[in-house]
């Protein structure tokens, strides 16, 4: 059913929702049906994947197709920036938004923020910066131009309320997603035998991203595959593949490896896996919600590395969700310099060999608890209506 819908002599009210993670797409669609059902029928228009014109959304444009990670990819795309920021703020200018839904997106959303409250126009924001982490400048920019904040984890509000921001917890909207989802057991479609351990790969939702970490995950493979059956393991290894990430650029890195491609199964992967390997990021709570131990690890570029450590103060101990919330190390994550081929091998041997999956697996169930008994859509919804 379109979300949007003229009456004849009727003016509706119009949301502007901006989003850019791949995976807020489903956030979006969870705010929208408990819009509906409370009988909300307004014009949505929003900064989103283009998937979601499919639900009667007036998509502006999909920024995902623009996304980059990295310092040298984000200057050769500084043009398209610049021009997708105006093109958001000319649009917002001529549909006049009751009130705007800023999701991720920092640094873009935090400069259309200022221009939102020089035209009168209320804006929410959920998933807000991380400045409890690094960046903490960014509180007066938070405080000044907007209106309340929607956290998903409660330290998230106790900071916020500490430094006079407006602020709620609203539960993680994964939590909901994920106790609702029914995987598809794919342990038999990727022909997984008793007694071996399925390992899957999620290096990336972007194709950047992908090109960057795959190549080094496949020699882990390999080292992995080698210390496991020396040992007297067996073991298969299945690839997350997001929508993100184009077949046709992707097959090289698997030539000659025993690698099964799994595509738009993320979950049901997930599910099947008795360990897996990740970039940080939402995906380990992802990972967590389901209850399966799990290797993180990332990198950037040394250069940026460098930069960013000279330049910012980062105030948090781990980078993986699951060890933040957690206060402590339940889960190996490998950053920058320890990020490496025989690191991500060794961590991984190390936790089947010493039977320490089931001890990851009892501590990632207390951070699940920990999150859930919220209706977050609900919650966001009815906030969202009194603005509407």
């Amino acid at each position: 059913m379109p979300v949007a819908l003229y009456t004849v002599g009727y003016l509706m009210d119009d949301l502007f929702i901006i989003s850019g993670e791949p995976s807020s797409s489903n956030y979006i669609e969870g705010i929208l049906y408990a819009l509906r059902n409370r009988g909300f029928n307004g014009n949505v228009h929003a900064v989103c994947s283009k998937r979601l014109a499919s639900k009667g959304v007036d998509v502006v444009f999909d920024p995902n197709e623009f996304a980059t990670v990295g310092m040298f990819e984000a200057v050769v795309n500084f043009s398209s920036y610049a021009r997708l920021f105006r093109i958001t703020l000319s649009k917002i200018r001529t549909i006049r938004p009751k009130v705007v839904l800023l999701m991720d997106l920092p640094d873009f959303n935090l400069k259309i923020a200022r221009q939102l409250t020089s035209l009168g126009i209320p804006s929410v924001y959920f998933i807000p910066p991380q400045v409890w982490a690094w960046r903490r400048s960014r509180v007066e920019l938070l405080r000044r131009y907007i209106d309340k904040l929607f956290v998903t984890f409660r330290f998230e509000e106790e900071f916020y309320k500490k430094h006079s921001l407006k602020c709620e917890f609203v539960g993680h909207p994964l939590v909901k997603i994920i106790s609702e989802y029914k995987p598809e057991d794919l342990r038999k479609m990727c022909n997984i035998g008793k007694g071996e351990f399925l390992i899957s790969l999620f290096p990336a939702s972007r194709m950047s991203q992908f090109k960057r970490f795959m190549p080094m995950l496949c020699r882990s493979v390999k080292l992995i595959s080698e210390g496991l059956s020396s040992r007297g393991y067996k073991c298969r290894f299945a690839l997350g593949l997001s929508e993100n990430v184009l077949c046709h650029k992707y097959k090289k890195y698997l030539n000659g490896s025993q690698i099964i491609e799994v595509s738009g199964k993320g979950y049901d992967l997930m599910a099947s896996s008795d360990l897996v390997i990740s970039t940080c990021g939402t995906t380990t709570l992802e990972i967590a919600l389901f209850e399966r131990p799990m290797v993180a690890f990332y990198r950037i570029n040394p250069l940026l590395a460098k930069l960013l450590r000279a330049l910012m103060k980062f105030s948090v101990g781990y980078y993986s969700l699951p060890n933040l919330l957690a206060g402590k190390e339940i889960i190996p994550e490998l950053i920058q310099e320890k990020a490496t081929v025989q690191n991500i091998a060794n961590n991984v041997v190390s936790i089947i060999v010493e039977n320490r999956m089931e001890d990851i697996r009892k501590q990632l169930v207390a951070i699940k608890a920990s999150l859930g008994g919220v209706d977050t859509f609900g919650k966001i919804a009815d906030e969202l209506l009194e603005y509407l």
